[in-house]
């Protein structure tokens, strides 16, 4: 699946892309956002990965209260949105420096990223492949 991800960014054009992006979209900045808010919440690898920090940290000690939670809680929610702010931010600031060419190479070169990173997975699910890996 990595590899097939990969190999559709690589030979993707951005062109078409900003092409549709022009078009105003009946969803609209709310629905951008709900959609994009459910597909977050709903990821269970960050589910499960915050799971596993909290049990591993003992975050909320022996006795949890109310307000350990709560602060937890907005520690989180207020990380996530100055971290989403500060990308969207550094986005706006370079985006201008975006030409169809850099937009192409970003493409290929991360394309060809994944799509070895997943054949990468691919070779050490199978354990007779193991040894001819650097990894070991």
């Amino acid at each position: 699946l990595l590899m097939v991800v990969g190999l559709r960014i690589y030979f993707s054009n951005p062109l078409k892309q900003i092409r549709l992006k022009k078009k105003v979209s009946k969803k609209g900045l709310l629905g951008d956002f709900l959609t994009l808010f459910f597909l977050t919440v709903s990821n269970p690898v960050a589910i499960v990965v915050f799971m596993a920090v909290f049990a591993g940290t003992s975050v909320f000690g022996d006795d949890p209260s109310f307000w350990i939670e709560l602060f937890v809680l907005f520690g989180i929610l207020i990380g996530a949105g100055l971290w989403w702010y500060t990308l969207s931010a550094l986005v706006n600031l370079f985006r201008r420096k975006f030409r169809l060419r850099v937009l192409i190479t970003i493409n290929r070169v991360s394309g060809v990223i994944i799509t070895i990173l997943g054949g990468f997975l691919i070779l050490v699910a199978f354990e007779p492949f193991r040894s001819m890996l650097p990894m070991g």
